[in-house]
């Protein structure tokens, strides 16, 4: 997994940068640091990113991940290694969340 070359459609400094700092950033912020669950909330595509390396999927996976508007996915980190245990559910939304999944990128 090489998060110093990130998959763009558009190459941008920011984009090649994103992978390397959304992992020290959650890294330094949560991991290790507290006990129970912790809420990161990013958008989609430091979510997609943070998938990408958790569960080893190569970087040029990111536009193969969907996450709706205001999907949530969970990454569980036990002793088994990283899980993906959701991806973009947006049940949380009631009735009509159909629309926010054709808007995903």
């Amino acid at each position: 997994r090489d998060l110093h070359s990130f998959p763009t459609r558009r190459s941008s400094d920011l984009q090649l940068d994103v992978g390397r700092r959304a992992v020290e950033a959650l890294e330094r912020v949560a991991l290790g640091k507290y006990e129970g669950d912790v809420l990161l909330a990013t958008h989609d595509a430091v979510g997609k990113v943070l998938i990408c390396h958790y569960i080893g999927l190569p970087l040029t996976s990111y536009w193969r991940i969907r996450i709706p508007n205001c999907g949530v996915s969970c990454l569980d980190f036990n002793g088994d290694g990283p899980q993906l245990s959701l991806l973009g559910d947006v049940s949380h939304l009631g009735c009509g969340f159909e629309s926010f999944l054709s808007r995903s990128l």
